[in-house]
């Protein structure tokens, strides 16, 4: 009992505004957990949309609840400033929460890895989050048979990276739980399961991490159009393996300046026979002010340019 007492306080030394435990979360029926906090009382919204077919119910963590069904939005505006513990249940093909970066704003943290909740499309899920700082290494682990779209999933999420303070935590329906250690808290959640996912284009633009997910196992991928676009801290360039399925990479690393590793050889086709090295519109700009890169001078100039 002491120990846990101790693991909420050390995550709660970050609470800028009403202690979360306030309003606790119920664990009967699991959810996707995420923290909402609201600075002050005027009128501050959070948003939750959903893409057909969905079922889906928003509990806002402050006694409210809504039900959304197939492609809907539903705005909710907390009535103090507070900490909000959010759970998301059902189903969607969709979820994302909005466009307007003052609302994604105010989501800081995932408290759980997605349970409770099916999807089969992440595209913009986290977009426009820039202070979302921590995602649990194992979000996506329930997701694996059902994911096939990343499009755009992290793009501007710039708080994300490095590890919070306290990375062996995260909150499964309503308990925290420790990971195996304290290294399974990444910048950004594993992807390896998610075989099934053809889409990668901008899944990472313009974030800030150093490293990024390993993508070797995701061999039925077709584009990395801008997936690491402006992602000017990134050092290395995380696996890649031959495929027959990529076709687009255009813009893959523009901008990545800080790339100082070897390239990946797309215009090899015994490793990616079906990227077409005449079909500009899909290959030109990939690494775009790369120059960085160990081999920059042999990369050919359609992808250099």
């Amino acid at each position: 009992m002491l120990a846990r007492l101790a693991i909420l306080l050390l995550t709660c030394l970050s609470c800028q505004a009403q202690p979360w435990w306030v309003r606790p979360v119920s664990s009967a029926v699991p959810g996707w957990i995420v923290e909402v906090v609201v600075t002050n009382a005027t009128a501050q919204t959070f948003e939750a949309n959903t893409f057909t077919p969905a079922s889906v119910t928003v509990e806002w963590g402050d006694g409210s609840t809504s039900n959304l069904t197939g492609t809907a939005t539903a705005i909710h505006t907390y009535a103090a400033a507070s900490t909000n513990l959010m759970v998301v249940r059902g189903s969607a093909r969709r979820l994302t929460f909005g466009s307007i970066a003052t609302r994604l704003w105010r989501l800081k943290r995932s408290m759980s890895i997605i349970e409770g909740l099916t999807l089969s499309d992440m595209q913009n899920t986290f977009q426009g989050c820039d202070a979302l700082s921590y995602i649990p290494v194992g979000l996506l682990v329930n997701q694996s048979s059902t994911i096939t779209n990343l499009q755009a999933t992290w793009r501007l999420c710039r708080s994300l990276t490095n590890p919070p303070a306290v990375s062996n935590l995260t909150l499964v329906s309503g308990l925290f739980q420790t990971w195996a250690s304290v290294d399974q808290c990444k910048n950004f959640p594993d992807v390896s399961a998610l075989t099934n996912v053809t889409t990668l284009g901008q899944t990472w633009a313009e974030t800030t991490a150093t490293n990024y997910p390993d993508i070797s196992a995701l061999t039925n991928v077709t584009t990395l159009a801008n997936a690491w676009e402006r992602c000017f801290r990134m050092t290395n360039i995380p696996p890649i393996s031959p495929s027959t399925n990529l076709v687009n990479v255009s813009a893959a690393f523009l901008g990545s300046w800080r790339l100082n590793c070897a390239s990946v050889k797309f215009w090899d086709t015994n490793l990616f026979p079906n990227i077409d090295t005449s079909n500009i519109p899909t290959i030109d700009h990939c690494y775009l002010n790369c120059s960085n890169l160990s081999d920059w001078t042999a990369i050919p100039d359609i992808f250099r340019f």
